[in-house]
């Protein structure tokens, strides 16, 4: 009787940590969503469906820019693959050309900064 109350809870336990590890940027999205004017604290499972669509469309794209690099027989997946899935869509390639411009722009400050102390 003792065993089985201790697995019970064993396993309500396992559910609850791997929910959490399922969720992994409930801060993060809960921050954004505060910024577009959603309250200080949003609900969780609002934040906890946002992160799911997210990461539903991210494996989505995913899979789509793998099977074309399976057509062109490529052994790696580069941002090539997800360029070309883009430019269909000119708002989000526009976004994404944006997004790695101001990274090289910001890697380039780092570097320059780290060369000029002495």
């Amino acid at each position: 009787m003792v065993a089985s109350r201790r697995f019970a809870f064993q396993r309500e336990h396992s559910n609850v940590k791997k929910k959490s590890k399922d969720l992994v940027f409930q801060n993060e999205i809960g921050c954004m969503m505060h910024s577009f004017g959603d309250s200080a604290y949003p609900l969780k499972a609002s934040v906890a469906l946002i992160e799911r669509i997210i990461r539903d469309q991210m494996n989505m794209l995913l899979k789509k820019a793998t099977q074309l690099n399976l057509k062109q027989r490529g052994n790696n997946l580069t941002h090539g693959h997800l360029l070309l899935l883009l430019q269909k869509n000119e708002n989000k390639f526009r976004r994404l050309m944006y997004y790695l411009k101001m990274r090289d722009a910001s890697e380039l400050i780092r570097k320059k900064k780290y060369d000029d102390l002495p």
